[in-house]
């Protein structure tokens, strides 16, 4: 199963990645969960979606797509965000920032946490979720913002980690996260060797939940950052046999379901 396209992440052109990553995502918009009404709403940092599934409860979800902080938007997540929202049960907001290299990091750090300040000043509490880039992101929203975060939530999350194992082993195969790529990535995003991703996330803060792709080149991220973190109560979830970025494809993967619901269930027990 192929869940990324073949795309330069460190060296394309800003443009082309965008349009690439765009027009593959449109090819399996139509596999959203049809029960999930999904609606254009404005948010504080730009045109967002918002996610809401029959009879939703529980505390909802700010959602930062990913894309490398090159490319994505909402749009590019509505078939995750879709099936995340129906299989939660929560309602889902799915927000834009300012992508690289436009602006650097701390922009999108910042921009994260007005996100999530704008978001609690309609709900008593938050879930935040990213995934890949939008996983940082997620704990940078944590970190910056000022409200109540209930949990936590990184979806094969990008945290800067280099010379790993899996980025030697599956980096090469991968379609664009080879290690010259990734490392491509994070110099644009103005954080080059991946200087400053992990150093965002707070070192105490909400339960979290890593959720790891085993054939993802970034899946040691997940435990390289929570040893940075020691002190924080983090939760991990590896799913065998799935790349990067493979809950994109909840709309065909049975797999992807039910590692969604792996994630609604950590929720509830959590409380959040």
């Amino acid at each position: 199963m192929t869940a990324m396209p073949t795309l330069d992440w460190g060296a394309g052109d800003p443009d082309d990645l965008r349009a690439g990553y765009a027009a593959d995502r449109a090819t399996i918009a139509h596999t959203c969960h049809a029960d999930v009404v999904q609606s254009q709403v404005d948010s504080i940092t730009g045109p967002a979606i918002r996610f809401d599934p029959p009879n939703a409860t529980g505390t909802p979800i700010l959602y930062f797509h990913g894309g490398g902080w090159v490319a994505g938007s909402p749009q590019t997540h509505v078939t995750l965000c879709s099936w995340m929202a129906a299989i939660t049960g929560r309602m889902i907001l799915s927000v834009p920032y300012t992508l690289c290299p436009e602006a650097q990091f701390p922009s999108q750090y910042h921009q994260a946490g007005q996100a999530l300040d704008d978001f609690l000043r309609q709900h008593e509490a938050a879930i935040v979720m990213g995934d890949s880039a939008g996983a940082a992101m997620a704990f940078w929203a944590e970190a910056a913002a000022l409200g109540q975060v209930a949990a936590v939530v990184s979806l094969y999350g990008a945290f800067g980690a280099a010379g790993t194992a899996s980025l030697a082993r599956f980096g090469p195969d991968s379609g664009g996260l080879d290690a010259a790529s990734v490392a491509g990535m994070y110099a644009r995003l103005g954080c080059p060797g991946g200087q400053g991703i992990a150093d965002a996330v707070a070192p105490l803060g909400a339960p979290a939940l890593l959720v790891t792709a085993g054939l993802d080149p970034l899946a040691d991220d997940h435990a390289w950052l929570a040893a940075q973190r020691p002190d924080r109560a983090v939760s991990t979830l590896t799913v065998p046999d799935r790349p990067h970025a493979f809950l994109q494809m909840a709309g065909t993967d049975k797999v992807a379901q039910a590692a969604m619901q792996d994630v609604a269930d950590w929720l509830l027990k959590t409380g959040a």
